[in-house]
C-alpha cells in the first residue's frame, strides 16, 4: 500500500515511501485490535530520524528533551486508559486485581497495580531520554578527545577518530532500536487496557 503514490520519481521520495510502507506493515502485523498502525509507524520514523539528526555534531536531538517525549508517550496511553475507565469501568477495575488473590490483599494489590499503570508513560519517556542522552554525551566526549588529541600525535588522532566513527555506527543502530522500542512499548501499554 503506497500512501501517496509514486508521483514524484526522485530517490528520496521513493526511499521514504518504501520505508513508511515497511514500517507500517511491521506494526500492522503486531497490532491486531485497532487500526492505528500508521500512527505507530509515523511515531517510529519521527523518533528514528530525530535520533539520527542528534548524532550530527552540534546538533540537537529532540529525543533527549523530556518535554518533547513525554507528550508522545502520554497521548496514546491516556486516550486508551481514560476511554477504558469511562466506557468499561467494571472490566477496568476487575483487571486491576490479579487472579487468585485473597479478598484481604485485593485492595492493596489493586492500588499498587493502578500506580504501576499510571507510571507507564513516565517510565517510557524517561527510558528513551536517558538512553539517547547517555549515547550523545559519550559521543560528544569522544569528539572532544579526538580534537584535543590532534596536536599530540597523528596516531592517537587516527585511533580516536576511528573509535568515533565506530561508535557513531553503534549509535545509529541504537537510534533505530530505541525508536522501535518506544513505539512497540507504546503499543503494548495502550493495548493492555483493552
Amino acid at each position: 500500500m503506497f500512501f501517496v503514490g509514486l508521483i514524484n520519481k526522485n530517490r528520496f521520495y521513493y526511499f521514504h515511501n518504501i520505508t513508511v510502507n515497511i514500517v507500517y506493515k511491521i506494526f500492522k502485523r503486531q497490532e491486531k485490535l485497532t487500526n492505528t498502525s500508521f500512527i505507530l509507524a509515523v511515531l517510529f520514523l519521527l523518533l528514528f530520524i530525530s535520533n539520527i539528526l542528534g548524532l550530527i555534531p552540534i546538533g540537537i536531538s529532540l529525543t533527549t528533551q523530556l518535554i518533547i517525549i513525554f507528550p508522545l508517550a502520554l497521548v496514546r496511553w491516556s486516550s486508551r486508559f481514560i476511554s477504558n475507565l469511562v466506557f468499561d469501568y467494571k472490566n477496568f477495575f476487575r483487571r486491576l486485581i490479579p487472579k487468585g488473590v485473597t479478598l484481604a490483599l485485593s485492595p492493596v494489590l489493586s492500588i499498587i497495580e493502578l500506580i504501576s499503570h499510571l507510571l507507564r508513560p513516565i517510565t517510557l519517556a524517561v527510558r528513551l531520554v536517558a538512553n539517547m542522552t547517555v549515547g550523545h554525551v559519550v559521543l560528544a566526549l569522544i569528539i572532544i578527545t579526538c580534537f584535543s588529541s590532534i596536536f599530540r600525535s597523528i596516531f592517537t588522532f587516527v585511533i580516536i577518530l576511528s573509535l568515533w566513527l565506530g561508535y557513531s555506527l553503534v549509535e545509529g543502530a541504537i537510534a533505530l532500536i530505541q525508536g522501535g522500542v518506544f513505539a512497540i512499548l507504546n503499543l503494548l501499554y495502550s493495548t493492555d487496557h483493552l
